[in-house]
């Protein structure tokens, strides 16, 4: 919905309040906090993707986000008349421990969760690797919590087939390699030599 039609339900004041929920003010209450206290409470809406990263998970874990970025509505009753309430959506904590997976599924959610104008932090617990970590590290804001596992590798794939069929895969893998390259240096501290 955009801010047109949003108009009739808040006031500039709301909007001030929202836009205060950006990356940088929830960067700014962790780091006076001195610890993550914040993202694991009621400030968020918290998404869990603890499993393999496919196309299955990766949708499923977006469809849940986009019900939760949507206006919130709540209904209730003034003596025999109902009456709807509408509230801006809250930021959303994504929480992934994940052994990796798909490398085009990982690139999607990463596309998503850069692109999303609702604040979505990402929280990597237990183990974020292989095409776990472009989510990690492309996010707005993302924390590490103590005693998680990164790891980052090469692209990985089986080929058979006949001898175009293998030109054609090693082809693929080297777009592929070519995105992941891309993805770390422009989002991390990592270069090639890494």
């Amino acid at each position: 919905m955009n801010k047109k039609k949003i108009d009739n339900f808040f006031s500039d004041s709301d909007y001030k309040k929202y836009k205060d929920h950006s990356y940088k003010k929830i960067e700014e209450i962790e780091n006076s906090n001195k610890k993550k206290s914040l993202i694991y409470s009621d400030y968020f809406n918290h998404v869990y993707l603890y499993d393999e990263i496919n196309n299955f998970t990766v949708d499923k874990v977006i469809s849940k986000m986009n019900i939760l970025k949507r206006l919130q509505e709540n209904i209730f009753y003034e003596g025999d008349m109902e009456k709807k309430i509408y509230s801006l959506p809250k930021p959303i904590a994504l929480h992934i421990n994940s052994p990796g997976g798909s490398t085009n599924a990982g690139i999607a959610l990463a596309n998503y969760v850069t692109s999303s104008q609702i604040p979505i932090i990402v929280l990597g617990e237990g183990i974020v690797a292989s095409a776990a970590t472009f989510v990690l590290v492309s996010a707005k804001l993302s924390y590490i919590m103590k005693n998680t596992i990164i790891l980052i590798h090469q692209f990985f794939g089986a080929q058979s087939g006949k001898y175009e069929e293998l030109k054609f895969q090693q082809e693929v893998g080297e777009v592929f390699m070519k995105s992941m390259i891309h993805i770390y240096e422009k989002n991390s501290k990592l270069s090639k030599k890494n």
